[in-house]
């Protein structure tokens, strides 16, 4: 605030903040060297803001936007204008509340994807993933991934002891196809996940549904290390993905454990793509789920087979080999 004669030549400005107590008015003051402007409390102590935006405390926006995590934005907003005891004039609304959330979920997903290219960075990887370095190492397997002869042969004896002669297996067919479960560097499932675009204000009564929903898709993976520990991961898009998962990999050491690594997919080609882009340097597995792989076969047989009867007799016969691996 510049002042002329012992007087202010204007009003101080106001400085608008969000929080749980309620909403507050700061003065903000000015000092000013002619017309040029040499300090300002609004631009050089408090946080920057948009025009019309009030800046919103730490505990105000952990209450917005976990509030938003059960329920749409505009009952998020009648709740929390309930507990904090907003009146007239003072209450949130839903726009607030979907831009909080916009706004958090943007700051995470850029905070995720700069600590990515820094661990990609430090390892002598490209920010697309692209080793640039020596990749024998992360390739290393302590011995054969797949068990032995002599364990085969005794779990099938020893589950056959146990199974009805009719459902009893040949444990000589099964010779080559048991993996050892303690050669894996980690079991990763990874999948689109679609849900509805949660809207700022409800439809009006009466109004017709809307023709199609909006969707939200992100990519979620699952991750499990050998000891048990698992890891839950969410980006916009399969590539991100990739990428957070391969610099997750390296910073916790998982690159470098003996074994390959297994993917657990619905078998979409965008997402087998993805993985073989990044991970192509690397021994690894790409399972189908049982569901879509049964879901699949009945499919391929429909097409194929004319009558339900023929089609499930084939179909039973052809999961039993799918069932253990024998896919030739």
């Amino acid at each position: 605030m510049e002042k002329q004669g012992g007087k202010s030549s204007e009003k101080p400005k106001k400085y608008g903040i969000d929080a749980e107590i309620g909403r507050l008015e700061v003065p903000t003051y000015e000092i000013k060297k002619g017309s040029q402007k040499v300090f300002s409390t609004e631009r050089d102590v408090f946080p920057e803001t948009g025009s019309r935006e009030r800046y919103k405390t730490v505990c105000f926006r952990e209450l917005s936007v976990f509030s938003c995590c059960d329920m749409p934005f505009r009952k998020s907003a009648q709740k929390l204008n309930r507990t904090l005891r907003r009146k007239e004039g003072q209450l949130v609304e839903p726009r607030t509340m979907a831009n909080l959330v916009n706004q958090e979920g943007e700051a995470i997903a850029a905070c995720v994807e700069t600590k990515a290219k820094t661990i990609l960075k430090c390892y002598d990887f490209t920010d697309e993933g692209v080793c640039t370095g020596d990749t024998s190492r992360y390739g290393l397997l302590a011995n054969e991934s797949v068990l032995s002869k002599e364990r085969v042969s005794q779990a099938g004896k020893e589950l056959n002891a146990i199974l009805p002669k009719e459902r009893q297996i040949d444990v000589e067919s099964l010779q080559g196809t048991c993996e050892d479960p303690t050669q894996v560097k980690a079991l990763i499932s990874v999948d689109d996940v679609l849900c509805k675009k949660q809207k700022v204000s409800g439809r009006k009564r009466g109004s017709s549904p809307p023709k199609k929903k909006e969707r939200v898709k992100n990519t979620v993976a699952h991750l499990q290390r050998r000891k048990g520990e698992t890891y839950t991961m969410t980006t916009a898009t399969i590539a991100q993905m990739m990428i957070v998962l391969l610099a997750f990999l390296l910073s916790n050491g998982l690159m470098i454990v003996p074994g390959q690594l297994v993917f657990f997919t619905d078998g979409a080609q965008d997402l087998l793509g993805a993985i073989q882009n990044v991970f192509a340097f690397l021994p690894f597995k790409l399972i189908l789920d049982w569901y879509h792989l049964d879901k699949k076969c009945q499919q391929r047989l429909s097409m194929a087979m004319k009558g339900k009867e023929k089609r499930n007799t084939v179909l039973l016969e052809l999961l039993a080999w799918l069932w253990i691996g024998k896919v030739d």
